[in-house]
């Protein structure tokens, strides 16, 4: 618009009134324009998304375990019998079928050991304990648990007696985790939302307090202080776990169409990963001319830092009002196997199965995520309404009843 000698235009943003002084002719076109202006208004777009993650562990299992007791080698007074506890936890009397009414342990289990030939095999809940990096995240110490027994068979041959208990799990759990956040924002305008937990941890650390060692004289023993100040966080930083979803709406030209910029981000804690390491002194004794060097730990030195899991997405779509869009295919699946076998016995075809414990564990992780955008006037009511409007019921009329015939009349 021209803007001849004299002309101005100025706005009042106290009032929103607008001031112009020009020309007949571009008055006219500042009035059309303001007109436009008003009748197209600033366009609002009401944000509904939905994050759904279905968790599925599936936890297969199959093995034997034997208990075998003593028993005679041919008549040269040579005596055989099972092995002993391994990695898999102590027999427990009640996990057995049968049992021995006087001594209360199981039919064949020996003073000496437990008796179960395939003690060693992993079985339960913990017989995969951990992946990778679970394993640094979370370690496990300790056996595993044993799954329920499920069938038992007990019988004698020569002198000793013995028993089989086949153990069986088949576990499937699933988990669903869903948050629908909703907001209303302007065309053109970058709005976030957040369902989220602070979690501050340290960045920073002081390095580790370490006394002076001296060694007192007179033959004496070497004097250690006990006390040692570990390494202390210093500098903090704070990241948010949990859903977030930047969103910013375009509407089009059409007044139909949405231009969408996403970014939804899932960030979860996995756990802490201890990056220090203890710090050790060396004792001298040298009592009777003897010296003897031995560690004596000062601290344990512990460095931890967190460890995260992150799903996000960068995308631009277009979209009618009222359309929803699906983001999926953020799947993710852990498979892990186990199989312990007795040795010698367990390799045998067919006969060997009986002497092995297979585990199979399926985790699988999917993230769906569903965006849906409408526009929405400055009274919160939709712009384009896709439902047909319901019609008001009609009003019963009587029915209408014939004339009486002429010969009733």
């Amino acid at each position: 618009m021209p803007f001849p000698p004299g002309a101005s235009a100025n706005f009042l943003p106290q009032s929103s009134r607008l001031i112009v002084r020009n020309t007949a002719d571009n008055l006219e076109l500042v009035d059309a324009l303001v007109e436009q202006a008003a009748v197209a208004g600033p366009k609002q777009v009401e944000i509904e998304s939905k994050f759904i993650e279905i968790t599925q562990n599936n936890l297969k299992e199959l093995g034997f375990d034997w208990l075998l007791g003593q028993f005679n080698i041919g008549n040269h007074k040579v005596f055989g019998g099972g092995g002993t506890s391994g990695t898999s936890p102590a027999v427990n009397p009640a996990d057995w079928s049968f049992v021995d009414p006087a001594t209360g342990q199981p039919i064949g289990l020996s003073n000496s050991g437990s008796g179960t030939v395939t003690s060693g095999n992993r079985s339960g809940n913990l017989a995969i304990s951990a992946n990778a990096i679970d394993a640094l995240l979370f370690p496990m110490m300790g056996a595993s648990q044993l799954a329920p027994g499920i069938f038992g068979v007990s019988g004698v041959f020569t002198d000793p007696q013995f028993q089989v208990v086949i153990r069986a799990l088949s576990q499937k759990k699933g988990v669903d985790l869903l948050s629908a956040p909703r907001l209303t924002t302007k065309s053109g305008q970058r709005a976030i939302i957040e369902v989220v937990r602070e979690f501050r941890y340290p960045t920073r650390f002081t390095p580790p307090q370490l006394p002076n060692i001296s060694v007192s004289g007179g033959g004496g023993a070497a004097t250690i202080p006990a006390i040692a100040a570990p390494s202390t966080p210093s500098d903090f930083e704070t990241r948010n776990t949990g859903v977030t979803l930047e969103v910013e709406p375009v509407v089009g030209p059409d007044g139909v169409t949405i231009d969408l910029n996403l970014v939804p981000q899932v960030v979860e804690f996995e756990g802490f990963i201890n990056y220090g390491s203890p710090i050790n002194a060396i004792g001298i004794n040298t009592a009777a001319g003897i010296t003897v060097s031995s560690p004596v730990r000062l601290t344990d030195n512990v460095i931890n830092q967190p460890v995260f899991s992150s799903r996000k997405v960068t995308t631009s779509v277009s979209v009618w009002d009222g359309q929803t869009v699906v983001l999926g295919g953020l799947i993710r699946e852990d498979v892990q196997k186990v199989e312990d076998r007795t040795p010698i016995i367990g390799d045998l075809p067919l006969f060997g199965r009986l002497f092995r414990s297979n585990v199979d564990q399926h985790i699988k992780r999917n993230l769906i995520i569903f965006v849906t955008a409408h526009l929405v006037t400055p009274g919160g009511q939709l712009l384009n309404s896709t439902e047909e409007d319901e019609e008001a019921p009609e009003q019963l009329e009587p029915p209408v009843l014939s004339e009486l015939p002429a010969y009733k009349k």
